[in-house]
């Protein structure tokens, strides 16, 4: 089972979309946290419509926080000598230099922001993606990264639905910035939208707060949280023109 660009992922469902869960499920290279009590009340509390901005970013920076625990634990280290009081040393060991962390934006943002507490030396670049919501497609539209050759980089991404804003910007980043150790963060998702994004980025990784059931008419999840943009900054003004 194959899910290129122009099929219509909202067209899979029934015993198809089932076995596709399946198959992610037995994936390893996707690892997903709903089985973490942390997790579970925040992803509930983010899809109350009624729930304020400061208390959804809250709970979008919950799960972050337990997805880049999770994301990080094989970081290499390198040994540190610390000298003590009294002459002494202490041999302990850091983390290496050249993490990455790249905030799909405009909902990526919170999620930098938290990744940046527990990685303060981290570099951090930004990726502009806009997705026309009659089609589901998207397009980046501005890209700032370093030489990402070489080094850890974590995408930052609230919500994947179709994934095709994510697999625009890892194309991007391969091809443009040379990127070879990539990972995605996420708070919930798609099967559709993960299974393309595995099926096109063999080599990445995903880390992930919940799967969701599928796809509505409207490419957005379901059961689903809404906009996700709009949830963490507010509704904006969108001229027809």
């Amino acid at each position: 089972m194959t899910i290129f660009p122009n099929d219509d992922p909202r067209k899979i469902e029934g015993e198809e979309l089932e076995a596709l869960r399946e198959q992610l499920l037995k994936d390893s290279r996707l690892s997903i946290m709903d089985d973490h009590p942390l997790v579970v009340d925040a992803i509930t509390r983010m899809r109350e419509s009624t729930l304020s901005q400061e208390e959804y970013e809250r709970s979008v920076k919950t799960v972050t926080n337990l997805l880049l625990y999770r994301a990080t634990y094989n970081l290499p280290l390198l040994n540190r000598n610390i000298p003590l009081k009294k002459g002494d040393i202490y041999r302990g060991r850091v983390l290496e230099a050249g993490v990455i962390l790249v905030p799909i934006m405009r909902a990526g943002l919170p999620m930098e922001e938290e990744a940046g507490r527990f990685l303060p030396a981290a570099s951090v670049g930004f990726v502009v993606a806009e997705r026309d919501e009659r089609t589901g497609r998207a397009k980046v539209t501005s890209c700032k990264l370093p030489l990402l050759e070489g080094k850890k980089t974590f995408f930052l991404e609230q919500v994947v639905a179709t994934g095709d804003t994510v697999c625009k910007v890892l194309e991007v980043a391969e091809n443009e910035y040379r990127a070879d150790d990539m990972t995605l963060l996420c708070c919930i998702a798609a099967p559709q939208g993960i299974f393309r994004i595995l099926d096109e980025y063999p080599e990445v990784k995903i880390f992930l707060g919940h799967l969701d059931e599928t796809l509505d008419e409207n490419y957005f999840l379901y059961p689903g949280i809404g906009d996700a943009g709009d949830r963490t900054f507010g509704n904006y003004h969108k001229p027809e023109f």
